[in-house]
């Protein structure tokens, strides 16, 4: 192109309407960018912000003052006497509000568009105005393994808990267009697509063949493979990372504390031997108890209430009655150990101790006839509970026993045998 075509443009440039603002800062774009190696006190992000409006008309207006802003911004660098940008903001009112929605709808746009330095410019702006995000640390993440700069030295301070609170909304599907500002301490918007744009960006990264541990670990975590990403520090991967460090802390100081959780039970008592002759019976009842560095301290109450399987003898006053009645009841005490050690599963294998017993009557027969007979026994069991985390304070155990009992019913029915109980156990806690 030559001098002549060059002026013959400008000159065409100037005569054409302004009926469309988007076409006519798109041109005042071009035209900054010569200015600025003319005059250097112009900063060169004020050119490069233009591109901002290349929007639609209904967004026209917000990215106007937002572009506003940022150049004004700009120019309060090189012109410190003649603007008041704090006055600028207050007057705009511009907040961390409207620059996450935005910013958040912005990027995936000029990522694609290949924009670096307007995307860069972009974040830039967001971050220093405040502070490092979330959702800023999720992209930057990103952006730096994929131009093979990243770096472990690059964390904000609280990177652990971002990465938890990340995790957390998208697992519980709850403010997920929203990310919590640990400074202001509200939650602020941001744009619906950001979420779904670094999610296959993170995907589409995941394909490098050149990736280490930690570079995975964040590919897994932003794609959402959750799972994936905390094995790897579970099963030490990690190691010598600040990360598996950070983690280390985290599990040492949970490790001793005491989770309490609490639960309602209802499963099976099924007898063997010649107590078979009382039949499978329903129970229900409930369980409390906590964990402690992985091992179980569990107390549980269970009551049974069918009819028995057949007809059974007890002694009453040295007569001899026949009775199908059960009302059984329960109490014990068991600890057990955690062999699993995973993040939301666990399987401990129990052993406990306990006070069980039926009576044969029902409560109106002492009432009209006097007739009271109550059958105990000692409990010592051993068994496990298998049991999954499915929400931070929700969990399903599968609880299984097997009990050692020995009834004494002198002169009756001989109700010699053993138990299995199993069921399960739907509580509220944590499991670590």
């Amino acid at each position: 192109m030559n001098c002549a075509d060059s002026g013959h443009k400008i000159k065409a440039l100037r005569r054409l309407p302004l009926k469309n603002p988007t076409r006519y800062w798109r041109r005042m774009a071009r035209f900054l960018l010569v200015l600025q190696y003319k005059v250097p006190l112009v900063p060169m992000k004020s050119a490069r912000f233009f591109y901002l409006f290349k929007t639609t008309g209904q967004k026209f207006s917000r990215k106007l003052i937002f572009a506003l802003l940022f150049i004004f911004g700009g120019m309060w660098q090189a012109f410190p006497q003649d603007i008041d940008v704090e006055a600028l903001v207050r007057e705009r009112h511009i907040s961390c509000h409207d620059l996450a929605f935005s910013a958040t709808s912005l990027i995936p746009d000029y990522y694609h568009l290949r924009e670096t330095d307007t995307l860069e410019a972009l974040v830039y702006f967001w971050e220093t105005s405040c502070g490092t995000t979330e959702p800023i640390f999720r992209f930057k993440t990103l952006q730096k393994i994929e131009n093979n700069t990243f770096h472990e030295g690059w964390y904000p301070e609280n990177y652990w808990q971002m990465i938890n609170d990340y995790r957390k909304k998208i697992e519980e599907a709850t403010y997920q267009h929203f990310y919590f500002d640990y400074q202001a301490w509200e939650y602020y918007e941001t744009h619906n697509g950001f979420n779904d744009f670094t999610t296959t960006l993170a995907g589409e990264l995941k394909h490098y063949t050149d990736l280490d541990p930690v570079e995975k670990f964040y590919l897994e975590v932003y794609a959402n493979e959750f799972d994936k990403a905390f094995s790897m520090l579970e099963e030490g991967k990690l190691e010598g990372s600040r990360l598996d460090s950070i983690y280390r802390r985290e599990q040492e100081a949970k490790s001793r504390e005491s989770r309490i959780f609490g639960g309602m039970y209802g499963g099976l008592w099924r007898p063997t031997d010649q107590l078979r002759v009382i039949g499978s019976q329903a129970q229900m009842g409930f369980m409390i108890g906590s964990v402690q560095n992985r091992t179980l301290y569990n107390f549980s109450m269970q009551i049974g209430f069918l009819s028995s399987k057949e007809v059974y003898t007890v002694v009453v006053d040295n007569m001899l009655y026949e009775t199908d009645h059960y009302t059984g009841y329960f109490l014990g005490f068991e600890t057990g150990y955690d062999l699993l050690n995973a993040r939301n599963r666990g399987l401990f294998l129990t052993g406990g101790i306990g006070y069980e017993g039926f009576d044969a009557f029902p409560e109106h027969y002492q009432e009209e006839y006097g007739l009271s007979k109550a059958l105990h026994t000692l409990n010592v069991n051993i068994g496990a509970q298998y049991r999954i985390q499915f929400s931070q304070n929700g969990f399903v155990s599968l609880v299984l026993r097997h009990n050692i009992l020995h009834f004494n019913n002198r002169g009756g029915t001989d109700l010699s045998g053993n138990a299995l109980t199993f069921g399960l156990l739907l509580g509220y806690g944590e499991l670590r």
